[in-house]
């Protein structure tokens, strides 16, 4: 999670909010982009008990760090549904003071090791820069179109009836 609050991105069609992470403490970020809501950042009392127990305490964010980068994890793979053209969507436009913000925190990504230079790719998805109130920047990936193009992970919910 991230220093002061945590990014959720509605996903139903109805624009209804899903649940949440974070607090009950909601912030709209723009009216541009109505999808995406602020959460105030996690605390120990938010994770519960059993999460506690089993997940190793490096994945939760408690230290304020923006960002970070949990080793010994296997990579999150997708499989590709077949015969899909890869999404090459446009990068949305970005103020100038951002898209500065917005480079320096990607310089620092790949310095620490977060983030590897790709310098060629089969699909892009955009990126926005949300300027939080201490000044900072957030980077929020709109994924929705690689996510039209992957197989969904689903497993299996045996039927009651």
């Amino acid at each position: 999670m991230c220093s002061n609050d945590a990014i959720k991105i509605q996903t139903n069609s109805d624009g209804e909010e899903e649940d949440s992470v974070g607090g009950d403490e909601v912030e709209t970020v723009d009216e541009e982009y109505p999808l995406i809501t602020l959460y105030p950042m996690l605390t120990e009392a938010d994770i519960p008990a059993e999460l506690q127990e089993t997940v190793g305490k490096e994945v939760w964010d408690m230290t304020g760090k923006e960002v970070g980068l949990v080793k010994g994890v296997e990579p999150v793979k997708v499989t590709v549904k077949p015969n899909v053209t890869f999404p090459q969507t446009p990068q949305y436009h970005m103020a100038q003071d951002t898209l500065m913000k917005v480079a320096q925190l990607i310089d620092e990504f790949v310095k620490e090791g977060v983030l590897n230079e790709v310098l060629s790719s089969p699909c892009n998805s955009p990126i926005m820069g949300l300027i939080k109130p201490s000044g900072k920047v957030r980077i929020v990936q709109d994924l929705r179109k690689i996510n039209d193009i992957i197989v969904k992970c689903c497993p299996v919910v045996p039927n009651p009836g």
